[in-house]
């Protein structure tokens, strides 16, 4: 038998051609029965069964997915899909700069920086400070020790639950007129040049929304107002304008429809949109 295609010296060692039909499977045997890792020279995959520990930083420049539990001790940086199906625990930062599905439990014992859209169906839990830059959907329970920013939406379907704080976007700028989010704090208010209207964006059903004047002009007519955007939109059933007509006078919205927003409290008066 020929063994011109295994080649052994210093440094490197070469099993196969690198052509069409010239390589091997490679096979390591551990100690025990079952115990082996194998790189297939047909489906270029290499296979470990049993544990697989990494001690240092871990690149992935194509898409991982993990079955069952993810442990990393240093930091996992994803530059492109992070899926885990089961839990996935990282006990130093996870930075992924493309998005993020997670079926399972994700821990983060530091810090959890997210670039785009991460959607967690499980449960999400973060002792350190968490920031996301896109949006951040939480099927089951979100849970936070530290600080959450989340500068794009949140969406979590069942419990919030953080034992320190969770930033809600806050919208300031009185003085001009404001297309406001339907999600997070906005400050509004007017000016000596008149009325000062500003458009809040359509609503989502089980969204919250806080809108607090804090400013006025310096005449009785200069008040600052918040509609809908639409005339299809609606504050309760028939209202689409909100006229505060005196500084430190709040409403409280959620969302029921696309159509509607829900009037938790409102220190504003209800009107019809007009220009």
């Amino acid at each position: 038998m020929s063994n011109s295609n295994r080649h052994f010296q210093r440094k490197a060692s070469y099993f196969g051609e690198d052509s069409t039909s010239g390589g091997h499977t490679v096979i390591m045997y551990g100690d025990s029965t079952g115990y082996y890792a194998k790189w297939g020279s047909s489906d270029n995959k290499w296979e470990v069964v049993g544990d697989s520990s990494q001690t240092g930083n871990l690149d992935l420049n194509g898409e991982l997915t993990v079955a069952e539990l993810i442990t990393g001790t240093s930091a996992i940086t994803a530059t492109n899909t992070l899926t885990a199906s089961s839990n996935c625990t990282v006990t130093g930062a996870l930075d992924v700069t493309g998005n993020s599905s997670m079926h399972g439990t994700l821990t983060v014992a530091k810090t959890l920086t997210a670039s785009s859209n991460c959607v967690v169906t499980g449960e999400l839990e973060v002792t350190g400070n968490s920031t996301f830059v896109g949006s951040l959907t939480v099927k089951e329970t979100f849970a936070g020790s530290s600080n959450a920013t989340v500068a794009g939406t949140l969406g979590v379907t069942k419990t919030i639950t953080a034992s320190s704080a969770l930033i809600i976007p806050l919208q300031t700028g009185t003085s001009d007129a404001l297309n406001l989010p339907n999600h997070g704090i906005s400050v509004v208010g007017a000016t000596s040049s008149g009325v000062r209207m500003h458009v809040l964006a359509a609503p989502v059903a089980g969204v919250i929304k806080a809108i607090t004047c804090v400013e006025l002009g310096t005449t009785a007519t200069d008040f600052a107002k918040v509609w809908t955007g639409s005339t299809n939109v609606f504050f309760g059933s028939s209202d689409n304008q909100i006229s505060y007509g005196d500084v430190n006078l709040s409403t409280l919205l959620i969302g029921i429809s696309a159509t509607q927003w829900g009037i938790i409290a409102n220190g504003g008066t209800l009107e019809t949109y007009t220009t």
